[in-house]
């Protein structure tokens, strides 16, 4: 029954991009701006939009069918010249990044893994040209977040935390078999997690706070330790960034939130301590050690990655042991059943056994170049709204995945989260080029009136 519902969704799934690119229908692409107002969709933003409100979707065994089906869809748009592959100092520094993951697959002794690993670390570059070629102002802005909000909100009600407790036979039965859940889910709604607030900066609507708060609800019920940590940090970059010395409050706001959380939530306590739960007081967690890796019960994470970095980091400290072979070496012992979980849980981890140093520090510097570019842009320099609401959007959702990717799966769930910061940072980046190049013809304008 799962796999036969695997390959319905799938069917509809390439019908639906077929409608999208090969036909001439607009119908579906027209959209209600405000009441009476209508407009019309580009197919790359549509396209934007049905593959962040299908992240979730993961077909289960069939889940390289969905990864096969955008590839080629992606590459498609590349060659033919439909999405525009810009280039600019973050671009390029990922691409670095790229190419040497490209060179540790020379030595990998796992050529398919390492291949499916380069499909993964590709797709999040592919959706910030995306992202890029798919906004143009303010309506396709404001329609993306709308529909993800909603969507999102829908998710959550099924196959999130409020879906475990109200839903359950859905939740567990073969519906719900064809979807992300738990902490992928809760990676996926810590990347969106911005739009909420986002939407509620825009429109100054309440709703859209008790959306984020929905949100936030989904992840605690299911005692998701990552996913709160990841929006928090989400929360905290984003109020920094507008709000700049005035965030304080709100970040401390944040703070006791969580950790009322974390103290007063049973199931949380018991996932963040274990046999210590209940023990743990307020001042442990803030004046003390109480949050760090000795003392929590990281699951077995510990252990795991000491085993990792033990077999392919040791000796091969700068370059690594070939990309895709710890994740490989683990499966490898899970099947055997010699291991409880065949699970890395920490993308960088992965990262330093596979590519060593030099991969995990070219990783690094490209979240220092995309920080460097946000802050100059939203920060220091007198841009547009636009452009600081898409920086915003862009540095919080990394920050918030960069986070997820120290606890979680991440790299290998890429298109159910680490591929939207990517695509919100394409759309970053185009508003900063739009406002660039309105200011250089305003310039243009003003010199030939002077003369």
């Amino acid at each position: 029954m799962r796999i036969i519902l695997s390959v319905l969704i799938f069917v509809v799934l390439v019908l639906w991009l077929g409608t999208l690119y090969f036909t001439n229908k607009k119908k579906f692409r027209m959209v209600e701006y405000n009441k009476k107002e209508y407009y019309l969709l580009s197919r790359n933003m549509y396209f934007v939009i049905f593959t962040v409100c299908t992240a979730p979707v993961f077909l289960g065994s069939l889940s390289l069918l969905k990864y096969g089906l955008w590839l080629a869809v992606i590459l498609w748009l590349l060659l033919s010249n439909k999405v525009r592959m810009v280039m600019e100092p973050a671009m390029v520094m990922y691409l670095v990044f790229f190419l040497w993951l490209v060179f540790a697959t020379t030595y990998s002794p796992v050529p398919r893994d390492a291949f499916m690993m380069l499909v993964k670390y590709f797709l999040p570059l592919c959706f910030l040209w995306v992202g890029y070629s798919a906004i143009n102002n303010e309506k396709d802005l404001v329609i993306f977040l709308k529909v993800v909000n909603a969507i999102a909100c829908i998710y959550c009600l099924f196959i999130g935390g409020q879906g475990f407790e109200l839903f359950l036979k859905i939740y567990k039965g073969p519906i719900g078999a064809q979807f992300a859940k738990y902490a992928p889910f809760a990676d996926f709604l810590t990347a969106i997690f911005i739009v909420p607030i986002i939407l509620y900066w825009l429109t100054k609507e309440k709703k859209y706070i008790f959306c984020a708060l929905w949100m936030v609800l989904s992840t605690v019920l299911e005692s998701v330790r990552t996913g709160m940590g990841g929006m928090m940090l989400v929360f905290v970059f984003a109020i920094l960034l507008r709000f700049k010395m005035r965030a304080v409050p709100g970040v401390l706001f944040a703070g006791a939130m969580f950790v009322s959380v974390i103290l007063f939530v049973p199931e949380v306590n018991e996932k963040f301590f274990g046999e210590n739960a209940g023990t743990v007081t307020a001042a442990d967690i803030v004046q003390g050690d109480a949050l760090s890796m000795d003392n929590m019960d990281t699951s077995g994470r510990n252990a795991t990655w000491e085993l990792i970095l033990d077999k392919f980091y040791k000796g091969h400290e700068w370059r690594g042991s070939g990309l895709g072979v710890a994740k490989h070496y683990l499966l490898d012992l899970w099947m055997k059943k010699l291991i409880a979980v065949g699970l890395i849980h920490n993308d960088y981890v992965q990262l330093l056994a596979e590519t060593g140093i030099i991969g995990v520090s070219l990783l690094c510097l490209f979240y220092i170049f995309v920080i460097i570019k946000v802050v100059q842009c939203v920060v220091i320099l007198r841009y547009g709204y636009m452009v600081k609401l898409t920086g915003i959007m862009a540095l919080s959702s990394m920050a918030g995945i960069a986070f997820c990717m120290y606890f979680d799966n991440v790299v290998s769930n890429s298109m159910q989260s680490m591929i939207m910061p990517f695509i919100f940072l394409g759309f970053f980046l185009k508003m900063v080029d739009i406002e660039d190049a309105k200011r250089k013809q305003n310039e243009l304008n003003r010199i030939r009136n002077g003369i």
